[in-house]
């Protein structure tokens, strides 16, 4: 594995804001090759003990079964990587020490370390405006120690998912900020937002645009597929599927009642279907639309609605050139038992550290409601060598959940939460 030379300059690059700052963050995308980039900084340092924190997909890499393969994620890539140093005269740097961990088995780990690599760090670490309990969990670590920052989506949905992200380093710029608030005093834009019920919450997302890009331009490399020479870039395609005359009874049952009975279900469950929560309202829209429904904590069921697979059994038949993600539970089942070639995997798991560049399509049959798993997901097909046309594919019926999420997250660049969601008919 002998790296290019975009990543040996912005490696040199990085290094050089690590002994200035004592933090540097990759902001590389997709595909780009973030992940070999943070090995060569932590081979140039002086650090000897090094900890990487990464997703658990990541960790695995695209085979998702073991570790320490050629295609084996963080594993795997330093393996093969360490081989071509010990053959490599030009790169004499002595082998250091890694310990790699996902973020859920931070408390497996001991030890001392110099230096940590935080991979993938939008996803745990950038909650606000309180911090994750994750957040704690990894700052036992970093305090007091240099990092280095991998992620392609720092702050998808806004610059205050950078506040937590940056406050774990002890050298952060925003340091003498005591917590979240402190810091939007002076970098946010106040908001208040109506929800649900006509209550009125302050929301967070807005902030001082010019002020955070000042930090941005000191602390983040930047760099894209279209810089590396990617030929083509992922397009997305909407497709507006029919619903049925059940999908629609279903749907407008629980839009104007908020109640589905259980003898409208052709499963003849015993319970109904009570959305007594905006969140469980727009959720039981969303679902009804793939043609599943989680009644209860205990219970899921199949609604026998097929028309989104109908669609992709027209267009496409039972192909292993396409990749379906889903987002609920209950539609992987219900789809593997009508596609027996097709890749099925859920959407948010599987948003990161995969390369699904080997299928021609991928179509989402229903998706999460995350600007940055969305950007994400999106990518897993990108390849420098790829020069046919890569489709992302979204299954979607008009004017409904599905259309709404795809309208706020895909083109409008927002999260998906119960203050856009729009009670309406089909």
């Amino acid at each position: 594995m002998i790296p290019f030379k975009h990543q040996t300059d912005i490696a040199l690059q990085a290094y050089g804001l690590l002994k200035r700052y004592g933090m540097a963050y990759l902001a590389m995308q997709e595909r780009t090759g973030k992940t070999l980039t943070s090995i060569l900084v932590a081979e140039m340092s002086k650090c000897t003990n090094i900890l990487v924190i990464t997703k658990a997909k990541a960790l695995k890499g695209d085979n998702d079964k073991d570790i320490v393969s050629a295609k084996g994620g963080w594993a795997g890539t330093l393996n093969l990587y360490l081989k071509v140093l010990s053959v490599n005269q030009v790169w004499k740097i002595p082998t250091k020490s890694y310990t790699i961990v996902n973020y859920e088995s931070l408390h497996k780990v001991s030890g001392k370390y110099d230096l940590i690599i935080l991979d993938e760090a939008h996803s745990k670490i950038a909650a606000y405006p309180k911090p994750s309990l994750t957040w704690n969990k990894v700052y036992a670590f970093t305090k007091g120690k240099p990092v280095i920052y991998l992620s392609a989506t720092p702050s998808a949905q806004s610059h205050s998912q950078l506040y937590h992200q940056l406050k774990l380093c002890t050298f952060s710029p925003w340091a003498k900020y005591k917590n979240f608030y402190d810091w939007f005093t002076a970098y946010g834009i106040p908001e208040v937002k109506r929800i649900g019920g006509g209550q009125q919450i302050v929301v967070y997302d807005k902030c001082k645009d010019d002020l955070i890009q000042k930090i941005k331009d000191t602390l983040f490399i930047s760099y894209t597929r279209k810089q590396l020479g990617f030929k083509v870039e992922p397009v997305n395609v909407k497709v507006y599927v029919e619903p049925s005359p059940y999908t629609k009874k279903l749907y407008n049952t629980l839009s104007k009642n908020k109640v589905i009975p259980a003898n409208e279900f052709i499963a003849m469950v015993g319970e109904d279907y009570i959305a007594d929560s905006v969140m469980r309202h727009r959720v039981g829209l969303h679902q009804i639309e793939g043609g599943t429904l989680k009644i209860s904590d205990t219970q899921s069921i199949r609604l026998g609605n097929t028309e989104k697979i109908d669609w992709i059994k027209k267009e496409y038949g039972d192909s292993d050139s396409i990749v379906i993600f889903y987002h609920f539970v209950q539609e992987e089942f219900l789809l593997k038992e009508h596609f027996k070639n097709a890749r099925i995997l859920q959407g948010t798991s599987y948003a990161e550290g995969v390369d699904l560049s080997m299928y021609e399509t991928l179509i989402i049959y229903s998706m999460d409601y995350s600007t940055a798993k969305y950007s994400q997901r999106k990518a897993r097909q990108a390849n420098m060598a790829r020069v046919d046309d890569i489709n992302v594919i979204y299954l979607l019926i008009k004017g409904a959940i599905s259309d709404q999420v795809y309208t706020t997250v895909c083109e409008n660049n927002k999260n998906y939460v119960d203050s856009y969601f729009i009670n309406s008919t089909l």
